[in-house]
């Protein structure tokens, strides 16, 4: 399993941010709606850099880049939909097509698990996945995330609609636990 690390998303990381989105961008899109054209130039990656901070700072989001021993970005892993009312967020995060089957999913999901618990003792988080995308799905297994229900129809993926599955983890009293 590859050396990885999470570095918060900051303004100085807006090119390799953006040449990663741009060299993956055909990937992203085979699992994940497409983003907008403005999105892969240099004021979109700016734009959407401060977007995300915006949100950090109001703890509405944890925007995270999933960096390897050299520092390159071979990833992102983000939670958004963060809400420190009910203590729940959602679970996003995207690697490097080069990148996949070497376990890099896994260790930054564990990772930002061990980290929001710390900073925001949350007690659900919520990841959704498509019912084809087996990776996502063992990456959260691997994680202790529970199936909790698919959603019929959830988003419309290259003009077809598709079926995703939810999962949910659950902490209780500072411990992580699975949804039973």
């Amino acid at each position: 399993m590859p050396n990885v690390h999470l570095t918060l998303l900051s303004p100085s990381d807006h090119s390799e941010l953006l040449h990663f989105e741009k060299v993956n961008q055909r990937w992203f899109e085979a699992t994940i709606p497409p983003r907008d054209a403005i999105f892969y130039t240099n004021r979109g990656a700016e734009l959407h850099i401060e977007e995300c901070l915006e949100l950090y700072e109001k703890d509405e989001m944890l925007p995270m880049l999933i960096k390897d021993e050299k520092e390159c970005i071979i990833g992102r892993i983000n939670l958004h939909s963060l809400c420190l009312q009910s203590l729940s967020a959602h679970l996003g995060y995207r690697i490097a097509q080069s990148e996949i089957g070497k376990g890099v999913a896994t260790k930054a999901t564990k990772a930002l698990l061990t980290f929001c618990q710390e900073k925001y003792s949350l007690s659900k988080l919520i990841a959704i996945t498509a019912t084809g995308n087996l990776a996502s799905q063992r990456v959260l297994t691997n994680n202790q995330f529970s199936e909790t229900r698919t959603h019929k129809n959830y988003t419309r993926l290259n003009g077809k609609l598709i079926h995703c599955i939810e999962y949910q983890k659950l902490w209780e009293s500072g411990q992580l636990r699975a949804k039973r």
